[in-house]
């Protein structure tokens, strides 16, 4: 008897503990340029391994519902993609930093006028 009221209990520790652990919160904040510290409207914000994710309004404010021990993936861009740590934590501003290796990768394209064994060149 006295192993079968130890087995429960320990049951119910176990459903209580991974209750606690996953529970959901309500996170806000403000993302912001590192640089200019200028809000940034359209920054995703992905809650790591699943597919909830919100993105930032005009003044660079979210809210997303997620675990309280789970991890925001914040990406936008011409910025570094940042991730944070919840940790129980409600309100969370960020700052992204610009990402100066994406300018080497712009291609101009212009209008102009070239015979056509030229664009053959080209491909």
């Amino acid at each position: 008897m006295k192993k079968i009221i130890l087995k429960s209990f320990l049951l119910l520790l176990f459903v209580f503990t991974n209750t606690m652990l996953a529970q959901k919160t309500t996170v806000t904040g403000t993302v912001v340029d590192m640089g200019t510290q200028t809000p940034i409207l359209g920054v995703n914000i992905l809650v790591k391994n699943t597919s909830n994710g919100v993105t930032t309004d005009f003044n660079g404010e979210y809210a997303v519902s997620a675990e309280a021990n789970a991890v925001l993936i914040f990406s936008y861009i011409g910025f570094k993609t940042k991730e944070v740590l919840i940790n129980g934590q409600k309100v969370i501003n960020v700052s992204l930093e610009e990402e100066s290796s994406l300018l080497e990768e712009v291609v101009v394209v212009a209008y102009g006028a070239q015979k056509k064994r030229q664009l053959h060149l080209l491909w």
